[in-house]
């Protein structure tokens, strides 16, 4: 389905004045596929102020205690978020760390499928599904856990990694399109090639290096913070001024790089 999409994809583009994107990636692919009308970067924010100080231990009804060490997935079940991937990474962290738990909080559209295969391998007591959750709840699950494991590699942006970050959680994702913009490699989180043995190798690292965890988590949650809707709104309504000055003089939008790109510098 690529090529019909692309050309979707430029033709609803040539129907627009402006078009936003949520990462510097997205944008490149944009212009990778001819897209030439003017873009600005401005990622889609969250209230990060929800995800901090929830150490709760909301985890203990899925039989996680603090002290459990915790990967935790927060998306869909489905093909496109790479799942299998990130079971094959967990046995060998599981062989290495017997006491870690994976918690996958999804559901559908293939929740039935995995559960099989976790039953299959023998993990159902390691590998927990807890199916679609309430926004309030999924947001206290954020902070408990150890690492964020993403292992999608189709993610235009990765929201649920930013929310992760603003609750301290440190992020392991692979490094492509939005989780490779959002995450600065060993500063704010930690990339991974699309290989299973570096990808759990990383997560083995950080599970037993707490130092590294700690500094990592500051700094995240930092990074966080200039994802916060209130910065994001104020870029948001800065390129909606520009676009109306510009109208009413009978010019179109410059083509230039927005203010909110500094944000991936």
């Amino acid at each position: 389905t690529k090529g019909p999409v692309r050309a979707w994809t430029k033709y609803t583009a040539r129907k627009s004045k402006f078009l936003i994107a949520p990462t510097p990636s997205t944008k490149k692919y944009l212009r990778h596929i001819g897209v030439t009308r003017p873009i600005s970067v401005i990622p889609t924010g969250i209230e990060t102020a929800l995800y901090r100080g929830n150490k709760n231990n909301s985890l203990s009804k899925y039989g996680i205690s603090q002290k459990t060490p915790t990967l935790l997935y927060v998306g869909r079940l489905a093909a496109e978020k790479n799942i299998d991937f990130l079971l094959d990474a967990f046995k060998i962290v599981i062989a290495k760390v017997p006491s870690v738990k994976l918690l996958l909080v999804g559901g559908r559209p293939d929740r039935e499928k995995y559960q099989s295969i976790i039953d299959k391998q023998g993990y159902s007591k390691s590998v927990i599904i807890t199916g679609f959750l309430p926004r309030e709840e999924t947001i206290k699950i954020f902070g408990e856990a150890d690492l964020f494991v993403f292992p999608s590699i189709t993610d235009t942006q990765g929201i649920v990694i930013i929310e992760a970050m603003a609750a301290g959680t440190v992020p392991v994702a692979i490094d492509r399109y939005g989780p490779g913009d959002i995450i600065k490699d060993k500063l704010t989180g930690r990339l991974s090639d699309l290989d299973i043995k570096q990808f759990s190798a990383i997560i083995l690292e950080l599970l037993t290096d707490k130092r590294q965890r700690e500094l990592l988590s500051h700094a995240a949650t930092y990074q966080a913070s200039k994802f916060d809707t209130k910065e994001t709104a104020k870029f948001l309504e800065t390129l909606y001024e520009k676009i109306t000055i510009s109208s009413s003089s009978r010019r179109g939008p410059q083509n230039k790089s927005s203010e909110s790109e500094r944000l991936w510098g």
